[in-house]
């Protein structure tokens, strides 16, 4: 019997809505309506269990130090995922809302933070070797906890998400979704245009935005499968970004001591036409990337001098708000997992 190799895997997205895996208004697992891959991955952590032992003792019934009894109590599923972006399917299901408009190539997909975020279901299965041996895990009620997005100046567009869960189910004997691979391109380093206070920022060497949606798991009486987590609900939402930028002035600075605030816009566009776009400013233009809403804040921004180069600050963003646009060939909401 061989090991388990890593190349013998495949995740896939699901319209598995609900903690018990059911697709909304069935009773029956929706993994046959759709599967839809997250990009080009390098390895990733699926949401598995982690189960809270309970450990009992009778003192005066025992004269051993030993732990006597352990019994299972709750269990919660989170996971990450890293990947390289090639569509906004993580990005919507992150920020919860797409809307598309268009009525041929390219459509627009307007994606906005939603007071409460889709849930989904992911399947994660090694079909290689019969039924013995087959891995088949099914997750449901998933929803994105955390979406980070970084680029170095060398590099693709890659993403990260964490997500949360209600349930998982391990099904040897079923069969696992077909998967049609994306064949996207990735979005370079080169292809985009990065502004800070209306300006394009020339020498920016990597950045990291990051959103938090600080996911609570609620327990309620008879109301999950098992001991699973009932309910998952959305948090305070947060934005935040990083960046490493090589100085040339006093402008960073200024804005740090100042509390000066302004918006943030992300341009990438791809070989084939297709933009993605993100600004802190909802009111923004994303054509002229010209708005007003002034939604970022320095909060940290270190003036370290090394010992030779160029020096590099370390800047520290909060942002307010931030929404994305989309332009491709894909005419369906990317919230839309049926």
């Amino acid at each position: 019997m061989s090991i388990f190799r890593s190349e013998q895997y495949r995740l896939a997205l699901t319209p598995c809505e609900n903690a018990f895996g059911y697709k909304t208004g069935t009773t029956a697992w929706g993994v046959a309506d759709g599967a839809y891959p997250v990009g080009l991955l390098k390895g990733y952590e699926p949401p598995d269990p982690e189960i809270e032992w309970k450990d009992f003792k009778q003192i005066g019934v025992a004269s051993s130090r030993n732990i006597e009894t352990l019994v299972q109590g709750p269990f919660s599923l989170s996971g990450n995922i890293p990947f390289t972006i090639q569509d906004a399917r993580m990005i919507a299901l992150a920020f919860g809302s797409d809307s598309v408009s268009g009525s041929a190539d390219p459509y627009t997909h307007t994606i906005k933070p939603a007071d409460e975020l889709p849930s989904f279901g992911a399947v994660v299965s090694r079909l290689t070797s019969g039924v013995g041996n087959d891995y088949n895990r099914i997750y449901s009620g998933l929803k994105v906890d955390q979406l980070s997005l970084a680029a170095e100046s060398s590099g693709e567009l890659k993403a990260s998400v964490t997500v949360q869960g209600q349930n998982v189910t391990q099904d040897n004997a079923s069969d696992a979704p077909d998967v049609t691979a994306l064949d996207d391109e990735p979005y370079w380093f080169y292809q985009s245009t990065i502004t800070f206070w209306s300006t394009e920022i020339g020498r920016l060497q990597s950045f990291e935005m990051t959103l938090s949606n600080n996911i609570d798991g609620k327990r309620y009486f008879k109301t999950a499968p098992v001991n699973s987590v009932s309910e998952l609900l959305e948090g305070g939402r947060q934005f935040s970004l990083k960046a490493d930028i090589a100085i040339d002035d006093m402008t960073i600075y200024d804005k740090l001591i100042n509390g000066t605030n302004f918006d943030i816009s992300l341009y990438f566009e791809r070989a084939s036409g297709d933009t993605l776009k993100i600004s802190s400013d909802i009111s923004l233009d994303m054509q002229t990337l010209d708005g007003g809403a002034n939604n970022c804040y320095i909060s940290k921004a270190p003036h370290s001098v090394p010992d030779s180069n160029e020096v590099v600050v370390p800047v520290e963003i909060i942002m307010k708000n931030a929404y994305a646009v989309i332009e491709n060939d894909y005419a369906t909401s990317y919230v839309a997992l049926a």
